[in-house]
């Protein structure tokens, strides 16, 4: 086992050898010891002197060879010994050490070591780091008055019982972790983001590049993070029933996570037990969850902030380019008429008075003039100033705030592109929430029709949707597959090397296989005696298809038998994809088998309805009961569907009317319930001598 690191070397060497006294400390633990206690030789006191004052500094014991020569060299003189001595025997050192501890109260390690480890199983519980566990042993040793050990003691007891602990958890994380669970597990650990190319440092795998968070305002980066988001929320989904046990404390969560976070992929994939592995998944799968809602919440905020400067902004350049029309016209003449006058304000009158005036000298005349001058000037200016005043606080201000407004309502698209999506995947907790935001955000999540439902990476379990796995093994099969592809044009297009892009472009083909896309013919010839073997065993049901599927979908992208398949299935695929673009009835007719299917999952979602939809059973029994129940009431009102159609098609008389309402039924479904009140009381009081339907009649139906 290997022993966990927790202090560096240079810490290691001050831990476990005495420290180094200055001249006033040795004075303070070096002192002769009490009458009582008896020595035989004189090195057995300096012995003692030197073990009881390093233990009373850090209550260790160190061995006689490690003693500083500076702090022997100090002892000797305060004993009045100058000769090369030799420390006391292994048995004195024993003996002296007991009754250091007993005369200073502690107890030695020795003594205490189950206790010791008791603690240490206790703390990493608490999920501390291995230093914050070593810092709080040591604490508890002080606390308990207990002699401090050496380093490697604490290192094999944090390494032992971490060690333990995680064992335990693995234990029961792997039997609370349903069969399914782990499938998606094994698989999300192994598969690359492009699924349909190998791992490369181009095409990582999808741990990997989920290990990055995009924190930006831009439309195109706040998209891409809502994708990968999708994909997180999807396995956090698919580990609910799990993660809703607590089996795991956050803290812990979060030291697992951070592992997974700062190791290279090699170092995760190089974990043996697989066990282990689900354990840092699961925690970095929850731990991705809950921190990037914090940062969409970040980027949500930074948004919204962004907008209202860029639409102050916009709406400043608005305002300086408005044509400034008041119809406060009145306070601009008053302006003008104020700016223009002059003379008429300055009282002629009073002016040619003094002027000709014989009672004041000139110096006097000079001083009334400026007076009548100063005067006229002010409360001119005063005048001007109060009516711009008035033309601000009316006009200005009332322009500003609505030109703001107007950039705002300009302007709303382009905020609600960057956060619609934001809003629609964040959760909150209601009693730490403010109450109307939470509901404003709550209503518009339940009413928005764009809301994410969280969907799987492409080919992620096979069966769930398309792959060109599926795709080889079914046509292989000779069953159709026949797909709903999302961003189809998308798709690669394959081709053989016998005929290149070049040879299709040289004919004028409109689509065109991509550039260098060639099937790997050679690994198909390799391997077709094991894909025939594959095939044997699926036609003489040795094995599920689905099972297969699940176990191919498992092995490295490099397995032969794989890459075989999926190369057959890249040829169907592109088959596929030809007919597709070509075929109009082939688009309706999947489009029309896929809405059935929408609308079985409605009809199971319409009759499960009670509790929120919530399945809260706890045992696998009782949650096949629950789906039992629900699959009899959907079978029964289909069948009635059935019984009450047939009826009435069999007394049309009609031959051309019955034709017309069956080609009518091919274009529909039988599971229909508009008609069944689903909360209604039901008696089950059934009269067995009468037939609710008549049964001969539509037997009797004939529908070609």
């Amino acid at each position: 086992m290997t022993t966990i690191t927790i202090l560096k070397d240079n810490e290691i060497d001050l831990f476990d050898f005495p420290p180094r006294f200055t001249e006033e400390e040795r004075k303070r633990f070096f002192v002769f010891p009490e009458n009582e206690i008896k020595f035989r030789k004189p090195e057995t006191i300096i012995g003692y002197i030197l073990q009881e004052g390093y233990f009373m500094s850090g209550k260790k014991f160190f061995l006689t060879q490690q003693y500083h020569a500076e702090d022997v060299e100090y002892v000797k003189k305060l004993v009045g010994i100058n000769r090369t001595i030799n420390f006391y025997h292994k048995d004195a050192y024993s003996f002296y050490r007991q009754i250091i501890l007993n005369k200073i109260g502690y107890r030695s390690f020795s003594d205490s070591k189950d206790l010791f480890e008791k603690e240490a199983s206790e703390l990493v519980k608490t999920s501390l780091r291995p230093r914050e566990i070593f810092d709080a042993l040591l604490d508890w040793l002080y606390e308990k008055r207990i002699e401090i050990p050496k380093y490697y003691i604490f290192a094999e007891a944090i390494t032992k019982s971490l060690n333990l602990f995680e064992t335990n958890l693995i234990s029961i994380i792997d039997q609370t972790l349903t069969v399914h669970q782990k499938e998606i597990l094994d698989q999300f650990m192994n598969l690359p983001v492009d699924s349909d190319l190998p791992p490369s440092t181009k095409n990582p795998y999808l741990i990997t590049y989920l290990k990055n968070v995009e924190q930006s305002v831009a439309p195109g980066k706040i998209k891409q993070s809502l994708e990968d988001f999708s994909q997180i929320k999807y396995l956090h989904d698919q580990l609910s029933d799990f993660f809703k046990s607590d089996l795991i404390s956050n803290e812990l969560i979060n030291y697992y996570a951070i592992w997974v976070l700062k190791a290279e992929h090699v170092q995760f994939d190089s974990i043996e037990e697989i066990e282990r592995k689900r354990l840092y998944a699961t925690s970095f799968i929850t731990y991705q969850y809950k921190i990037r809602q914090d940062y969409f919440v970040d980027t949500f905020l930074q948004a919204v902030q962004k907008y209202y400067n860029d639409t102050e902004k916009s709406a400043i350049q608005a305002f300086l380019q408005e044509d400034m029309k008041f119809k406060e016209q009145e306070q601009a003449n008053k302006i003008r008429k104020l700016m223009s006058e002059s003379s008429d304000k300055l009282k002629l009158n009073e002016i040619q008075k003094i002027l000709f005036s014989k009672t004041e000298n000139n110096d006097e005349k000079v001083k009334l003039l400026m007076d009548i001058f100063n005067k006229a000037a002010t409360n001119r200016d005063d005048a001007i100033l109060k009516e711009l005043d008035e033309l601000e606080n009316t006009g200005l201000k009332s322009l500003k705030k609505q030109l703001f407004h107007e950039e705002l309502e300009k302007g709303h698209r382009k905020l609600s592109k960057r956060v619609s999506g934001i809003l629609l995947i964040l959760e909150f907790n209601p009693q730490n929430s403010n109450s109307e935001i939470y509901k404003a955000i709550g209503h518009y999540q339940q009413n928005s029709s764009k809301k994410n439902t969280g969907k799987p990476p492409l080919d992620f379990l096979g069966t769930h949707g398309y792959s060109e796995t599926v795709f080889g093994i079914s046509y292989l099969l000779d069953v159709q597959f026949t797909p709903r592809i999302k961003n189809y044009q998308e798709q690669l297009l394959y081709t053989f090397k016998d005929n290149s892009r070049k040879h299709y472009d040289n004919q004028a083909y409109k689509i065109l296989p991509a550039k260098s896309a060639y099937i790997n013919e050679k690994i198909i010839i390799e391997q077709w005696d094991q894909i025939l073997r594959l095939l044997c065993t699926i036609k003489l049901k040795e094995s599920l298809p689905s099972n297969i599927l699940k176990r191919l979908s498992s092995y490295s992208k490099q397995n032969p038998l794989y890459k075989a398949i999926k190369e057959v299935g890249r040829i169907y695929k592109t088959i596929f994809l030809l007919k597709y673009y070509d075929e109009v009835l082939l688009r309706q007719s999947i489009e029309k088998q896929l809405n059935r299917v929408e609308l079985s999952h409605h009809f199971a979602k319409t009759v499960f309805f009670g509790n929120n939809q919530e399945l809260k059973y706890a045992t696998k029994e009782e949650q096949e009961i629950a789906f039992g129940c629900r699959h009899l009431i959907q079978n029964a009102i289909t069948l009635w569907n059935y019984l009450f159609i047939s009826e009435k098609l069999s007394r049309i008389t009609n031959q051309a009317e019955l034709q017309k309402h069956i080609d009518l039924l091919k274009n529909s479904s039988m599971m229909s319930w508009q008609h069944v009140n689903m909360f209604g009381k039901y008696e089950f009081d059934i009269d067995v001598n009468t037939a609710p339907f008549d049964l001969d009649a539509a037997k009797s139906l004939n529908i070609k």
